[in-house]
């Protein structure tokens, strides 16, 4: 989940300044297969950047991801689960 204006949930901001190190070679998670689901709010400018972001760098450094991205908008009728259930 994104919090406040697109900031990184607290749980995950020491994974993710270990994965922005510049010196990171490109290639050190190519055996990894990965999958993102974000929870995010359309109202928020920073929708869901938390989620996209990880995906992204994930796939800088040679992830493979084995599903699309998926983005959860609590704003939806249906909340996240309007995009969970197909992305599952």
């Amino acid at each position: 989940s994104t919090t406040g204006q697109g900031d990184m949930p607290l749980n995950m901001r020491k994974f993710w300044q270990d994965l922005t190190i510049q010196s990171l070679p490109a290639d050190l998670l190519e055996n990894l297969k990965f999958a993102v689901f974000g929870l995010g709010d359309t109202h928020y400018r920073e929708y869901n950047y938390a989620a996209r972001k990880l995906f992204a760098r994930l796939k800088n450094l040679g992830a493979q991801p084995i599903y699309r991205l998926g983005l959860g908008d609590d704003q939806h009728d249906f909340g996240f689960e309007q995009e969970l259930d197909p992305w599952s």
